[in-house]
Parts: C-alpha cells; structure tokens; sequence
C-alpha cells in the first residue's frame, strides 16, 4: 500500500451505478517465497479490491424481539484480482507459468482471509484498517434500531419510533395510534450557503 496514494471509497447507492459498498485504489500486492532453494521477492498491483454491501432483515433474534423491521448490512459480493507480477528472479527462472501459480495462491489466499473475517476470526479482523469497518458499523448500529432507513449519496434516512422499546414494558393502547398526528414543523430554517447537512 502507498500512503501517499491509497484511497478507500466508499459508495452510498451511487446515483449511476446504484452500488453500496467499499473500493481500494492505489494497492499492491507484495510478498516472498523460494525458488529451487534460493529465496525471492515478488510484488503486484492489486487491479480489483471491491466489496458490495447489502441490507437484508436482522438475524439477531434479540434485536428482532425489538424491532421486526431491522436491518443488517451483509457482504453481497466480493472481488479481488492483481495484475502482472514482477519478481526478483533471474529472467530464465521467472517463467509465466510460475507467475501464474503465484497469481491464483494469492488471490486464493486473499479470498480465504475474507470467508475468515465474515466468519469472525479476530486474528484477521485486527489487521485491517479502521475506515474499512467504520462506515459499516454506523449503518449497522442506526439501521438495527431505525423503523425506516434509506441511505443515499448525499444522506442516510432513518426514522425512529420509541414505542417499539417501551410496547414490550406496557400494553399498547388501540386508541393511543388514532390519537397520534404528524408534527408539521422545522427544526431550524436554513439561510442561503449554509451546509444543509448535519455532518
């Protein structure tokens, strides 16, 4: 990875390509091995680092004793390919069908530390960096409890209703809901140039 050019995106329902998920740029994919007995260095650019994310019914039975309505982010697909490798070994030993083999582990190794990390294997989840959890665990932890949740480009919608907390501590009252009326209001009103979101 170059620090200087890494770059971790993240996509909320892109407008034009409609994808929720994560994407690396700027990687490469670096290791070493032996050769006939002699040690060598080999090194890739990761062409391809995408997972895609989608929200699917809760399957924690405690959350859904709560709230039938929440969801959960899942892993919906995931892609990982690297580029032509370069080694350190000499010309006549670096053959393609080796640079081949190389290729096909790494990708299969990559692929097995992801099914260990959705699986929960800590060893693997505290190598990653932050940002790659961060964003899932704030879409995790609001969509658990939100009634309604949208995410978009620009914002995540979500809306709250506390009586699915306090219906399971008291009865709910039939006539409680034909009572309710929906709140015509605005918080603040917002000036020509101000930043319209929250953060």
């Amino acid at each position: 990875m170059n620090p200087a050019k890494y770059d971790f995106n993240l996509f909320l329902n892109d407008p034009e390509t409609h994808f929720l998920g994560f994407e690396g740029e700027h990687l490469r994919f670096q290791g070493f091995g032996h050769f006939n007995g002699k040690p060598f260095t080999f090194e890739a650019p990761v062409e391809k680092m995408l997972l895609e994310i989608e929200l699917k019914p809760d399957s924690d039975h405690e959350i859904a004793k709560i709230n039938q309505d929440a969801m959960m982010p899942t892993a919906k697909d995931f892609r990982f390919s690297i580029g032509d490798i370069k080694t350190d070994l000499a010309e006549e030993d670096a053959t393609e069908s080796l640079k081949t083999i190389l290729r096909d582990n790494c990708e299969k190794a990559v692929m097995e530390a992801y099914d260990l990390i959705w699986e929960g294997d800590f060893d693997n989840i505290g190598k990653l960096p932050l940002e790659s959890f961060l964003p899932m665990l704030v879409i995790k932890q609001i969509s658990s409890v939100a009634k309604t949740f949208k995410i978009s480009p620009d914002y995540l919608d979500y809306g709250f209703d506390p009586e699915i907390f306090y219906s399971k501590e008291r009865p709910y009252f039939k006539k409680k809901r034909s009572m309710l009326k929906e709140i015509d209001s605005e918080f603040s009103v917002q000036d020509e140039g101000e930043d319209p979101y929250a953060f």
